[in-house]
């Protein structure tokens, strides 16, 4: 270490730059593997020494107009190291930074260069609220994916695959669900109607989220429990006779000109505001 730092001013501007930039990924390192989420003594020093790089550091051709703005990057994360900001906060503003040095140092810079951030914990914090989810025909693994995240973060008791819904075999909506199809429990169902009728026979309040023509407001909604919300085909929605069989159509209300969001974001919106009426209602 001690070598890298004596050499350092002799290296050129390319190299310099590199240095800094392994030495920012270090400091990254160090704070995603400790235990506590507050800067230890050891990342503190490798701070110490990405700034001793940058402080001996000589202007390069194509990112000396930079400069300051890096200054000025490396005084911000020097704050955050003393005023008591969480490890995970620090770890964002140093992934932010190498992104930009990472594009003059000519590194490979991608999505798989940003360093997991995120400290999911071992076991839930609050258990599962009774509210399974359907999804039926959607053909996009990453809005599979997004939703296996979200039923799981807020405590979905199942989820349910029906039609061409890809499942977390599919290595997309594993990449998206980021480990969340490993602790919900998902199955997945030949028919849509079957299914409908089971969870009635087991009292279950069946919801249609669908912007259809006499859909009420999710926004006025009282949920009912145990609740099952379907979503359906990202472009064609559910269809008349699914509707039908649901005992609410539920649609959320929009201002803009779009007239409706993205299933996952949907999905979420409508598990979110479940979570809520559960807790709500003395859960």
């Amino acid at each position: 270490m001690q070598n890298e730092e004596q050499n350092f001013p002799a290296l050129s501007p390319r190299k310099q730059l590199r240095t800094l930039a392994q030495a920012l990924r270090g400091v990254e390192e160090i704070l995603i593997s400790a235990p506590a989420d507050a800067p230890d003594e050891a990342a503190r020093a490798a701070f110490a020494r990405a700034l001793f790089f940058f402080e001996n550091m000589r202007s390069g051709a194509g990112y000396s107009a930079s400069l300051p703005r890096w200054e000025a990057s490396l005084g911000i994360i020097k704050r955050m190291f003393t005023d008591g900001t969480r490890a995970q906060a620090i770890t964002a503003a140093l992934n932010t930074l190498w992104h930009s040095l990472a594009e003059y140092a000519e590194l490979p810079a991608g999505e798989e260069t940003f360093l997991v951030r995120s400290r999911d914990r071992s076991v839930p914090v609050g258990q599962d609220f009774p509210c399974v989810c359907i999804l039926d025909n959607l053909r996009s693994a990453f809005n599979c994916g997004s939703l296996i995240r979200s039923a799981e973060g807020l405590g979905a008791a199942m989820l349910y695959l029906t039609g061409i819904s890809p499942g977390p075999d599919n290595v997309k909506v594993a990449k998206t669900a980021m480990g969340a199809q490993l602790s919900l429990r998902i199955q997945r169902h030949d028919s849509l109607i079957e299914l409908i009728r089971d969870l009635k026979e087991r009292e279950h309040c069946i919801y249609a989220l669908e912007t259809a023509s006499g859909a009420h407001s999710l926004f006025a909604e009282e949920l009912r429990f145990p609740a099952c919300v379907i979503l359906g085909n990202e472009e064609y929605g559910l269809d008349a006779g699914i509707l039908s069989l649901a005992d609410r159509v539920i649609e959320i209300p929009m201002f803009g000109r779009k007239n409706s969001l993205n299933v996952a974001v949907s999905g979420s919106v409508f598990l979110y505001e479940a979570r809520k009426q559960w807790q709500n209602q003395g859960a």
